[in-house]
């Protein structure tokens, strides 16, 4: 698939009004509500550029949605069961994510991962010709190869962490047991460990119906 930031269509802030059928500075206004309310339409900033150019694509499936001016983030409503299910997937590239829809052959790009879903599903919507509530998306965040490799390390020194803490709990609640069928006091029992008879009774506790 043709990459989507070389193939995209660009307009200008009057080519982008007119698109949606609005003067200039009614455009602009409904502009600066979406991008307070998170939803940039916009094409990334090129160097040298002295005004934003418009994303037609983001243009064209915010159309699609019926053109909203949320006051709060916008949902994607409840799909019905029998919704088609479409992938996409939301890359990391420089300082936007570029999100693409293979099945469909489509694809734009955002600077915040909040919007990918949303756009995911406008652009299906409007390509597929299905109702918002005909279509769901299955999103898949494609980390950089370096951050998932850390990220995977620290999830598995995560679950060692966890299992020994498991088995540090089991000796100690078996220390408990057996200076209990020793006859020792949950007092005793503290004395000899270092810690409080309340902590012993605890141990005691935790114990019954947990030992295979």
């Amino acid at each position: 698939m043709t990459s989507p930031a070389h193939s995209r269509q660009t307009l200008t802030a009057e080519e982008a009004a007119d698109r949606v059928g609005r003067t200039p500075a009614y455009f602009r206004v409904l502009m600066s509500k979406l991008n307070h309310g998170g939803r940039d339409l916009r094409a990334p900033a090129q160097p040298g550029e002295r005004a934003r150019r418009y994303d037609a694509d983001k243009i064209d499936a915010w159309v699609a949605e019926g053109m909203p001016v949320p006051t709060k983030p916008n949902t994607i409503p409840t799909p019905k069961p029998d919704a088609r299910k479409i992938s996409a997937t939301a890359t990391r590239t420089g300082n936007m994510w570029t999100v693409n829809i293979e099945e469909i052959n489509q694809g734009t790009q955002t600077e915040s991962i909040r919007n990918a879903h949303r756009i995911a599903h406008a652009l299906a919507v409007k390509k597929t010709g299905l109702a918002p509530d005909e279509v769901t998306i299955d999103l898949t965040v494609e980390l950089p190869t370096e951050t998932a490799h850390q990220w995977e390390k620290a999830k598995t020194k995560e679950m060692e962490a966890k299992a020994t803490a498991a088995l540090a709990a089991k000796l100690s609640r078996q220390v408990v047991q057996d200076l209990q069928a020793q006859g020792c006091t949950f007092h005793d029992i503290g004395e000899m460990l270092g810690i409080s008879h309340q902590r012993a009774q605890q141990l005691a506790s935790s114990a019954v119906g947990k030992e295979s």
